[in-house]
């Protein structure tokens, strides 16, 4: 701990978790000791990492989590408005996860957001896009005269492999 602050950082404990990979306590001379512990996984720039069980309930919290924001954004004013907080914002959230998390652990967090956005699409618009034709309208890039609502399941594997490239 003073190693830290004689660089002048300070460690919010209350937003630290430390990560175990074994079931070996703390040592008592620790200045972590008042840190929980967590021996399934941490989380680092928002990226899970650890046993797969962890990471996929992360993925999917993170997904559920929109549910706040998704209800903020059915209930603005502006539709417009509306649809750009979509595109920008949410989107490239998850993007960001889907280049970090092995697409299978993130399949289902992308299919909960893509319904989640689907769903406003269609509050917005008042128009089901469940229907095949549609819902490619509203994936399709705004260049191409559509709305540009990215389907994070169908980019989810292409963005893990494009870290590899």
């Amino acid at each position: 701990k003073l190693l830290f602050s004689s660089v002048g950082l300070v460690i919010a404990e209350a937003k630290c978790e430390v990560f175990c990979s074994s079931n070996e306590p703390i040592p008592e001379e620790s200045s972590f000791k008042s840190i929980p512990t967590n021996s399934d996984g941490v989380t680092i720039l928002g990226i899970p990492i650890g046993k797969q069980g962890f990471i996929f309930s992360n993925c999917l919290d993170a997904a559920k989590s929109g549910n706040i924001l998704w209800d903020q954004l059915v209930n603005l004013s502006d539709p417009q408005s509306t649809l750009l907080l979509l595109r920008h914002c949410r989107v490239t959230w998850l993007t960001y996860l889907a280049r970090s998390v092995f697409p299978k652990l993130f399949q289902p967090a992308a299919a909960c957001h893509d319904f989640i956005s689907k769903a406003i699409c269609e509050k917005l618009l008042n128009v089901n896009i469940q229907e095949s034709d549609k819902c490619l309208q509203a994936t399709l890039p705004v260049k191409l005269g559509r709305l540009g609502i990215t389907s994070v399941t169908s980019i989810s594997s292409f963005a893990y492999l494009g870290v590899w490239a």
